[in-house]
């Protein structure tokens, strides 16, 4: 170890073969105070990139956490809190990220409060990582106004599902997420509490949107071959929408193994130019109206700048 190398905290496990999940274990969380930063150990991952956390305990209570993936580009990844007795918050999702980028995370992903009643029982905090394997495609098509994306979720029942969310696409310059969540026998999932697949009653699928109001959609569900599961027709009105489908029908349908595909259909807009640019050949690049994606913080001692996004995405 060099004379002014970094500290390093808790353990970086890896949680499969693939190098797509990994554990990092910090033993007496409730030692470090408000005010502090921990670093993981560097892994490497299933792209051969290097990489390693950051974690932020703010002296508001916010806990936030980073990563520092050490080539261009970060993959869509998704993590969660946990204690060792498998009592576990939701899962974060970091679903819409520059394609330059090299750092970044959430910076509120939860509260101290919080953070502190989860590891009660032994004081060891578990954050459970995972580089998705889900996929996105968008087809755009201008003279319907029409745009048609498919969300692929390999392994859907191996997935932590509390809650998935797609990759983020942009229509209509704002940024929009598929999300899939569970509900239990008795009503939503617990913000904190054990997750098992088997206690799941329904998913719940719709479409998510920080910014801006979302178009006229449908949403429809299919298995690996291309039958039809559930469908939830575009109505009239702009807004959000639900479709719930049982848990058990989606499972007969693509087993305990199986892939879904998600198909969503949205309104897109309406100017004669999009007509014109595909039919010549070109490709539009749409703006968002405002662009989320810019907010920064200076993370560790060398105060370098990490794209900063909230914890609730």
């Amino acid at each position: 170890m060099g004379l002014f190398a970094k500290k390093r905290h808790g353990e970086m496990i890896p949680a499969d073969k693939e190098g797509r999940r990994f554990t990092w274990r910090i033993e007496k969380f409730s030692s470090y105070s408000p005010g502090h930063t921990l670093d993981s150990d560097n892994a490497v991952c299933f792209t051969k990139a290097k990489f390693h956390f950051h974690m932020t305990l703010g002296v508001n209570g916010d806990i936030g956490l980073y990563i520092h993936y050490k080539a261009s580009g970060i993959p869509k990844y998704s993590y969660y809190f946990a204690n060792s007795a498998g009592i576990a918050m939701r899962q974060h999702t970091a679903h819409t990220i520059p394609s330059n980028t090299e750092r970044c995370g959430h910076w509120n992903a939860c509260s101290r409060a919080d953070m502190m009643e989860l590891i009660s029982r032994d004081d060891i905090l578990l954050v459970h990582f995972c580089f998705d394997d889900d996929s996105l495609v968008l087809r755009r098509i201008p003279e319907e106004n029409t745009v048609i994306v498919t969300w692929t979720v390999p392994q859907l029942f191996n997935q932590m599902l509390n809650p998935y969310s797609s990759h983020g696409f942009l229509n209509e310059r704002s940024y929009y997420v598929v999300r899939l969540e569970v509900r239990k026998e008795g009503g939503a999932a617990d913000a904190i509490g054990p997750y098992d697949i088997n206690n799941i009653k329904d998913l719940v699928f719709f479409i998510f949107s920080r910014k801006g109001e979302i178009p006229q959609h449908s949403i429809e569900l299919f298995d690996e071959n291309n039958n039809s599961i559930a469908k939830l027709e575009k109505r009239e009105e702009k807004g959000a929408q639900t479709l719930v489908v049982p848990k058990d029908v989606v499972m007969n349908a693509v087993g305990p193994n199986g892939a879904l595909r998600v198909q969503v259909e949205m309104h897109s807009g309406g100017n004669p130019l999009n007509v014109l640019n595909a039919l010549s050949g070109q490709q539009q690049k749409e703006q968002p109206v405002e662009d989320e994606l810019t907010k920064t913080v200076q993370i560790g001692d060398k105060k370098e700048e990490y794209l900063a996004m909230n914890g609730d995405d």
